[in-house]
């Protein structure tokens, strides 16, 4: 049905190039996920006939319109559409200067113009630059629950698999993990949606998500221990003992890691990591598994030391 959705909400917006061009006028398209838009992306430029410029924002821009002008160089293709607003570092201060030379925008760009943005951007929209968003003509595209499902389940396994293959001692960033610089948020957020909508995941799912959320959370927060927590006891419940063993692990790290930056309770929080390492290991040679133990003793060896 989303899709279905979708094919018809990009008709919508090609219709709508299609009877701007030659003139300017904005287009606002609004995704959820940055997966969704990556998939929509190529469908619009598949369904728009006419000579589409591209332009992948750069964190460093300032002004959209004189970003717009250095890439073109004075064409007027029949539409433009820009990407990775919301990767800008001070994305206030672009919007801001749109409001300012929105006079610009319509005397010299005579092509519409589609602005990818997510939820977040969108609100900024309303809130800094009425003028631009009331002339703007916006393009919700929607996220059905069975796709978000899909998306948490995708997201976390891959989380999984490639933290569990690099082992211990390597703490992957989030870009290494396919996740970019928006993660964390989203798989939050996918969370958040689902139990609005009174979605109740499987056992093995939330355990999975949790493990993710916490993973490319900031890892020294209480809300990554919490959601480590979390997933263990799941795990726990389901009687997975490779998953057990392997989050006790990330949180004898998270406690390793909290001794070092509270000087005061280091010793204790040593000890804990210590009992968590411990009992990572010892899972993993209760059920046979010497590649992982390998992978993970270290930790345990090292923590040793200090105590």
């Amino acid at each position: 049905m989303t899709e279905i959705n979708d094919l018809a909400s990009l008709q919508r917006l090609v219709r709508g190039m299609k009877m701007s061009q030659g003139k300017f006028r904005l287009f606002l398209a609004r995704y959820s996920y940055l997966s969704q838009r990556d998939r929509l992306i190529p469908q619009l430029r598949e369904s728009f006939s006419g000579v589409l410029q591209e332009l992948v924002l750069d964190k460093s821009v300032s002004s959209l319109y004189a970003t717009i002008q250095k890439r073109l160089e004075n064409q007027q293709p029949d539409a433009l559409m820009v990407w990775r607003l919301e990767s800008v570092v001070d994305v206030d201060e672009l919007l801001r200067s749109m409001s300012l030379v929105l006079d610009e925008f319509r005397k010299n760009l005579h092509f519409p113009i589609v602005l990818w943005i997510n939820e977040e951007v969108s609100r900024k929209f309303i809130q800094l630059i009425p003028d631009f968003e009331n002339r703007a003509s916006l393009t919700v595209f929607e996220i059905s629950t069975d796709e978000l499902i899909d998306f948490t389940r995708q997201t976390s396994d891959s989380v999984y698999q490639k933290v569990l293959e690099s082992g211990a001692g390597i703490f992957l960033d989030n870009t290494v993990l396919g996740l970019g610089e928006f993660g964390y948020q989203e798989l939050l957020r996918a969370q958040k949606e689902l139990a609005k909508r009174g979605v109740i995941l499987e056992p093995e799912l939330e355990a999975s998500l949790e493990f993710a959320i916490a993973r490319t959370a900031d890892n020294s927060t209480e809300k990554a221990r919490q959601h480590y927590q979390r997933s263990l006891e799941l795990w726990q419940q389901l009687n997975n003992a490779v998953r057990v063993a392997h989050i006790n692990y990330y949180l004898g790290s998270w406690w390793r890691s909290y001794g070092v930056w509270h000087r005061p309770e280091q010793e204790k929080s040593y000890k804990r990591a210590c009992s968590y390492f411990q009992q990572s290991v010892e899972t993993f040679e209760k059920v046979k598994r010497p590649d992982l133990v390998a992978k993970f003793i270290n930790a345990w060896g090292v923590i040793l030391q200090y105590l």
